[in-house]
């Protein structure tokens, strides 16, 4: 068996004692929750760049939530 084999297995099973504990509801809450948490602080930092540079509040800020969003992860 192959490392990349073994890692799916034991993801997998992992997975299936996540399902079978009832912890995939709060996995996923908390999971939704650190990615709301770095998605307002990468908006906060792009509005402040553009506070700081006079540009676009409104582009800099969605882009800040995206960036934060892909780039942050809080755990």
């Amino acid at each position: 068996m192959t490392k990349s084999e073994y890692k799916k297995i034991t993801d997998n099973s992992q997975f299936i004692n996540a399902v079978g504990n009832g912890e995939l509801n709060t996995n996923v809450k908390e999971s939704m929750e650190n990615n709301l948490k770095s998605a307002l602080i990468g908006g906060g930092v792009g509005v402040l760049i553009a506070i700081a540079t006079r540009r676009n509040l409104i582009l800099y800020g969605i882009g800040g939530l995206i960036v934060g969003r892909f780039l942050l992860n809080i755990k």
